[in-house]
């Protein structure tokens, strides 16, 4: 009985479990890579929609020669 005592004596005295704390801290330095990285990635998006607006134009004449060879093929299977 004694050392059951003593051990819950032990747990009720045993600290709190510790907690991480997140501090954000900025400086400069990091400022100055978060600017550039936004930049980078303004550079990207814009390549990207440049990129899709290109792919768009393409697909659309894409479809347009596919419907011009549709009515080339049904013309020759009427004759």
């Amino acid at each position: 009985m004694a050392a059951w005592a003593y051990l819950r004596g032990l747990f009720k005295t045993a600290p709190p479990p510790a907690r991480d704390v997140v501090v954000p801290s900025l400086t400069i330095a990091d400022n100055a890579a978060i600017a550039d990285s936004v930049a980078t990635l303004r550079e990207a998006d814009r390549h990207m929609r440049d990129r899709n607006n290109l792919d768009r134009e393409i697909l659309f004449h894409l479809k347009l020669a596919t419907e011009h060879l549709e009515g080339i093929k049904h013309a020759l299977v009427d004759r």
